[in-house]
């Protein structure tokens, strides 16, 4: 009976511990459309695209930083950014950028939010890049 309880007690653990993670998940990826106006309505200016400077080039958020995730300076270059503000994350799809966010986590940021989709989706919703 103890061993039945503490299995079911285990359970219901795992179980709000994944619900937790997934609501944090989705609560820093965010829409196009949010990513934007949380941008606008914090006033950051630390927004990062992780991608290569070939796809930076092509197209890219407003004053967004180009630290490209796969490069060799990618640590030293995030170190430099303020890990007490909002840091906005973008990659091509969404990929590298959660990896990005993830890192950033866990080497003391308190606030990265991901853009869901990449800019793919920013710009299949109309929203404005620069060249």
């Amino acid at each position: 009976y103890c061993m039945n309880k503490f299995l079911f007690v285990g359970f219901l653990l795992l179980v709000v511990l994944a619900g937790c993670n997934n609501a944090r998940q989705t609560e820093t990826r965010l829409t196009p459309e949010k990513f934007s106006q949380k941008i606008n309505t914090t006033g950051s200016t630390q927004v990062v695209d992780v991608r290569t400077p070939e796809e930076y080039l092509e197209g890219h958020l407003e004053n967004a930083l180009n630290i490209d995730w796969n490069g060799n300076a990618f640590h030293e270059h995030i170190s430099k950014l303020d890990r007490d503000k909002p840091v906005f994350v973008y990659c091509r799809s969404g990929r590298r950028s959660g990896e990005a966010a993830e890192h950033m986590r866990k080497n003391g940021f308190k606030e990265v939010y991901e853009l869901g989709g990449g800019i793919v989706k920013w710009v299949e919703a109309g929203l404005p890049q620069e060249k």
